[in-house]
C-alpha cells in the first residue's frame, strides 16, 4: 500500500545525535521549539539556524517573506521541523520547488516531528498552501528524492488538551472515511480504512462516554492518524475535505470538527449509493455514524444551520471540485446546495 523507501519512523531519539556534525534548518513555533530544546543535543541546536513561524496554516505570504529573506543561508544539510501539521507543511513546503514563489535550500533530509494528532502530515507527500485573501488553497507535492525521518515521540504530544486531540482524531476520520470511498481506493487500503476506523471509533466513544480521556491514548492515536495518512498518501482526500474548507477559510471553524460535519452530510445523502458500491462496508458507516452523534457538532460548530444557510453561495464557491472527484459516487455542481443543506 505505500512506498516506504523515502520514509523512516523512529520511536526514540536515538539518531538525532547525528545531526550534532550537520548544517540544520529548524522550523518551530514559539511553543514547539521550547518542546525541542529539551529532545535536542545542545550541539545540534549550536549547529542550526532557526526560523520561527506562526501557528496557522502556511500561506502564500509566508512563503514568499521566506523567499526574500537574505539573512538564512542557501544550503542546508537538513531540515528540521516540529509542530502541528501546518507546521510541518510548511517545511515540506520549503524543499519542494514552488512555482512561481518556490524557495529551495537543496536539502535532501527532513527530520519531522509531530506535536498533534490527527493532520498524517509526517507521511504525506502533500502540502496544502493556503491564500486567505483570494480565499483559495492548493497541494503542493514533496519531491520522492526528499528523505524524510519521522520521530513518534510521546513527549511533545503530553501538554495536548481532549479538545485539542479531538479535532485531529476527527480529521484522521476523515482521512480514513475518504480513503475508504475514493477511486483510487483498492482491497488493502479499503482493509486498512475500515480497521482503523473501527479503531479511531472506539477511542472516540470512551471519549464521548466518559470511560477514558483521549490523553491516556497519545501513542496509540498518533499510530492511527500515520496509518490514516498512508492511506491518504494513496488514494488523496474526497469528499469530506472538499466540502470542508469553506468552513474554515470563511468561518476559522476548526478543521477536523468542519471533516466531520461533512462526513455526517456525506452519510446522510449518499449512504445507500455507498452501501450499494460496499455492502461490506454497512457496520462500518453505521459506527461512524453512531461516533458522530456522540460527537454532538451541532455544539461544537454553534448555529451551523443558520450559518450554512445564510452563506451558501460562498460556501458553493469553496467547494473543492478536485477532490471530489476523487468520490466514488459522481457529484454534480448542480448539487453542491443539496448536500450542504442535507443537514
Amino acid at each position: 500500500m505505500y512506498n516506504s523507501i523515502s520514509v523512516s519512523w523512529k520511536i526514540s531519539l536515538n539518531g538525532l545525535e547525528n545531526l550534532t556534525t550537520k548544517n540544520n534548518l529548524i522550523v518551530a513555533t514559539d511553543t514547539s521549539i521550547k518542546i525541542l530544546r529539551m529532545l535536542l543535543p545542545s550541539d545540534v541546536l549550536i549547529k542550526s539556524e532557526i526560523l520561527i513561524r506562526k501557528s496557522g496554516y502556511p500561506h502564500v505570504e509566508e512563503i514568499h517573506n521566506l523567499k526574500s529573506s537574505s539573512n538564512l543561508t542557501r544550503h542546508f544539510d537538513n531540515l528540521i521541523c516540529i509542530g502541528g501539521g501546518a507546521t510541518l507543511d510548511f517545511g515540506k513546503l520549503i524543499v519542494s520547488d514552488l512555482p512561481n514563489f518556490g524557495t529551495v535550500f537543496n536539502i535532501t533530509k527532513l527530520v519531522l516531528i509531530p506535536t498533534n494528532i490527527g493532520s498524517g502530515a509526517e507521511v504525506t507527500r502533500f502540502s496544502t498552501l493556503w491564500d486567505y485573501r483570494l480565499k483559495l488553497k492548493k497541494s503542493i507535492l514533496l519531491p520522492e528524492i526528499i528523505e524524510r525521518q519521522v520521530y513518534y515521540l510521546e513527549a511533545p504530544l503530553r501538554g495536548l488538551t481532549n479538545d485539542q486531540i479531538e479535532i485531529g482524531v476527527l480529521d484522521t476520520l476523515g482521512h480514513l472515511f475518504d480513503s475508504l470511498f475514493s477511486n483510487a481506493s483498492n482491497p488493502l487500503i479499503r482493509l486498512t480504512a475500515k480497521q482503523n476506523i473501527f479503531a479511531v471509533c472506539q477511542i472516540l466513544n470512551s471519549y464521548y462516554k466518559h470511560i477514558s480521556p483521549l490523553t491516556e491514548k497519545l501513542i496509540e492515536l498518533q499510530v492511527l492518524s500515520s496509518l490514516g495518512g498512508m492511506c491518504i498518501d494513496q488514494t488523496k482526500s474526497s469528499i469530506s475535505h472538499a466540502f470542508s474548507y469553506g468552513l474554515t477559510l470563511e468561518f476559522g471553524i476548526a478543521h477536523g470538527y468542519s471533516v466531520a460535519f461533512m462526513i455526517q452530510l456525506a452519510i446522510k445523502k449518499f449512504k445507500l449509493d455507498l452501501v450499494s458500491v460496499y455492502p461490506d462496508c454497512l457496520e462500518t458507516v453505521e459506527v461512524i455514524e453512531e461516533t458522530l452523534r456522540a460527537a454532538k457538532l451541532n455544539l461544537k460548530i454553534p448555529e451551523i444551520d443558520s450559518l450554512i444557510s445564510v452563506n451558501l453561495d460562498k460556501l458553493v464557491s469553496q467547494v473543492d471540485k478536485v477532490r471530489l472527484s476523487n468520490f466514488i459516487i459522481p457529484v454534480d455542481s448542480a448539487e453542491f446546495k443539496g448536500f450542504f443543506l442535507t443537514s
